[in-house]
């Protein structure tokens, strides 16, 4: 991945964060073209200003256990960016 969707990527999370909207789920996007070799290649973000939203979005997935990253915590932030920053 070149640095330039690096920098875009560190961009989104912290224009998210400063508008308020800290509580992000990731979630593989389903459709025929983004699996390659069982891998996921393509992420949604949804992202919620209200850790109650976010909760209520986590209950409805299809996934046992979706994980709320909070980008207030620095531990999710840096997470985050590194879900973000590889290939597979």
């Amino acid at each position: 991945m070149s640095d330039e969707w690096k920098r875009a990527e560190i961009a989104l999370l912290l224009r998210l964060k400063d508008q308020k909207r800290r509580f992000i789920i990731v979630e593989p996007y389903e459709n025929g073209t983004g699996r390659q070799d069982n891998v996921w290649k393509v992420l949604l973000l949804n992202y919620y200003e209200a850790l109650i939203n976010a909760r209520s979005f986590a209950n409805r997935m299809k996934g046992k256990y979706p994980f709320i990253f909070d980008l207030e915590d620095q531990g999710h932030f840096d997470k985050l960016k590194r879900v973000l920053s590889q290939s597979a």
